[in-house]
This record gives C-alpha cells, sequence and structure tokens, in this order.
C-alpha cells in the first residue's frame, strides 16, 4: 500500500497531526508521503498512484484553506 498526506497549515497544527498520521503509517511499514500543499512539486502529484489520498486543512471562519480546496478540485475524478 502506498498513502498520500497533503495538507495546509497556517500556524503548524495541522501539519503536527498530518505528520502523527503519517508516522502511524510508517509504524505499520506503509509508504506515506506527506507535502504541504503550498510546497508542492512543480510536475505536482499523480495522485492516480496512491491507494490512498488525505487532503487535511486548517480551517479560518469556517472556510478552509483556499490551497487545499484547489488542490481537490483539480485533482477529483472526472
Amino acid at each position: 500500500m502506498r498513502a498520500l498526506i497533503v495538507y495546509s497549515t497556517h500556524e503548524g497544527q495541522t501539519e503536527r497531526i498530518a505528520e502523527h498520521i503519517a508516522q502511524r503509517f510508517r509504524d505499520r511499514a506503509i509508504a506515506i508521503d506527506t507535502y504541504n500543499v503550498s510546497e508542492l512539486p512543480e510536475d505536482e502529484i499523480a495522485v492516480e498512484t496512491y491507494d490512498a489520498v488525505m487532503v487535511g486543512s486548517s480551517l479560518h471562519f469556517g472556510q478552509h484553506d483556499p490551497h487545499a480546496f484547489a488542490f481537490v478540485n483539480q485533482n477529483l475524478p472526472r
């Protein structure tokens, strides 16, 4: 199994949660990649190569981070 966590964070809490979840996967010998959505590689990420994809986002005034929202919209199955 191969998993991906993409997150956005403003104050670091979402990043800490993403890393905590990623470590639980690693403890079970599951390959996992984590990316801050604002620091994605230039060539983007081939989400179709992962068995599981998780997206975490900070929430401000009831709104998800626009970068995380855009990542989800760009990677929804068509």
